[in-house]
C-alpha cells in the first residue's frame, strides 16, 4: 500500500515546515526514503534533454548517476516536466537537511532552470 502525503510550502517558510514534517514522519508510518517534489510556478523553465543537462552541468557539483538520476552532494534527484518544471528528490534523512537552496543556486547559475516572462 502506497502512502502519499501532499503539501504546499513556500520558500519563505520552508525552514519552519520541514522540521514539522520530519517530526511527523518520525512518529508515523512514513519512513525513509520519502519522495519530495519541488514544483516550479509558471514562467520557470527547465532543460530536460540529458545531453544538454550534461553540457550545462559539466564541472559542477552535480553529476549524472544513471537512469535519469543526478546527484548533488549526497542527494539524488531527477528532473521532471509535469504541468510545470519539477525536481523529484529521494529523502533518506531529514527533509530540513536537504541542500535545496544550494542545489537551486547551482541549477539557476548554470541556466538549467530559468525564469522566463509570461505573456498574458
Amino acid at each position: 500500500m502506497k502512502n502519499d502525503l501532499h503539501g504546499t510550502f513556500t520558500p519563505e517558510l520552508f525552514h519552519l515546515h520541514a522540521p514539522a514534517i520530519d517530526m511527523f514522519c518520525a512518529s508515523s508510518a512514513y519512513k525513509p526514503p520519502v519522495q519530495a517534489v519541488v514544483h516550479f510556478r509558471e514562467g520557470i523553465t527547465m532543460v530536460n534533454e540529458r545531453h544538454r543537462l550534461s553540457t550545462l552541468l559539466y564541472k559542477s557539483e552535480i553529476s549524472f548517476v544513471g537512469d535519469r538520476l543526478w546527484k548533488f552532494r549526497d542527494q539524488r534527484f531527477s528532473f521532471e516536466q509535469l504541468r510545470h518544471a519539477a525536481l523529484r528528490l529521494e529523502v533518506h534523512g531529514k527533509i530540513e537537511s536537504l541542500p535545496l537552496y544550494d542545489l537551486l543556486a547551482v541549477l539557476f547559475s548554470r541556466n538549467v532552470i530559468q525564469e522566463t516572462s509570461v505573456d498574458f
